[in-house]
């Protein structure tokens, strides 16, 4: 998140919710970093005496045989503490208020007031976490791009995220699209992601659906997909729903203009 100008928060209107941070998460988190930090420290010390114990008893030939195992065991188990602790400062104490006229989004010491006009884009993304190809968990992630270039990230580190996300997409979605309706009708094109609509129909790498040849526009397990009209020239298009901002809007947007075309 990138800090406000001011500290000074305008004036939002009543408060309607306050989310915060997952006492059982920031807890459960806690208990791996120190277990992580316990293994290595056990890891480290236990080689440390199995080389002493080969060097000074049984020479230089045991010697790693003896203690390489345990010195790869604590390097494995300080690289997972790494990762944890990463987690740990992420969560530092977040605090998300909801009033009728916007949005106070506190995290430690930042503190950022956006009214609901001044939200551009709400991007939401699933993140997977791991290492060299192995999957080990994932979170959803939403991204509020705030007009000037501002950005409030919301993570699962935030208790009821998914209720969150619907609140606020009930208080930006119905201004985002008549801002986009009104650009639309005075011949602007509209950027969401890889996609563009335009007076003709949907744009996505140099290929054209047109607005005529589209038969159907759905969200299917987060894909969206659009169909076009059978024995037509078009193209099927389906992207994820992650690489596309606004997503609610932009299907509503398409399945309005098709449905007029």
């Amino acid at each position: 998140m990138t800090q406000a100008p001011s500290k000074t928060a305008p004036t939002l209107g009543q408060l309607i919710n306050v989310y915060r941070t997952s006492r059982r998460r920031r807890l459960a988190l806690w208990i791996l970093l120190a277990a992580g930090l316990a293994a290595t420290l056990i890891s480290a010390l236990a080689g440390g005496y199995r080389w002493y114990l080969a060097t000074t008893q049984y020479g230089p030939a045991v010697v790693s045989k003896w203690s390489t195992p345990w010195f790869i065991a604590a390097a494995a188990f300080a690289g997972l503490s790494l990762v944890i602790s990463v987690f740990v400062l992420r969560g530092r104490q977040i605090e998300v208020s909801l009033h009728g006229a916007g949005i106070v989004y506190q995290h430690g010491r930042d503190r950022i007031s956006v009214p609901w006009q001044d939200i551009q884009r709400l991007h939401a993304s699933a993140v997977r976490y791991g290492i060299f190809g192995l999957i080990w968990g994932g979170e959803m992630e939403v991204r509020l791009d705030i007009r000037g270039g501002q950005h409030i990230r919301l993570t699962r580190a935030i208790a009821h995220l998914p209720d969150l996300v619907e609140k606020i997409k009930r208080n930006i979605y119905p201004h985002l699209l008549a801002g986009y309706t009104r650009a639309f009708n005075q011949g602007q094109a509209l950027e969401f992601g890889p996609l563009t609509l335009n007076g003709e129909g949907v744009m996505r790498d140099g290929r054209l659906l047109p607005w005529t040849q589209l038969a159907s526009a759905e969200l299917e397990r987060g894909v969206l997909k659009l169909t076009p009209i059978k024995g037509g020239p078009g193209r099927r298009m389906k992207l994820p729903a992650y690489q596309i901002p606004n997503l609610d809007v932009c299907l509503q947007l398409i399945q309005n203009l098709g449905q007029r075309a």
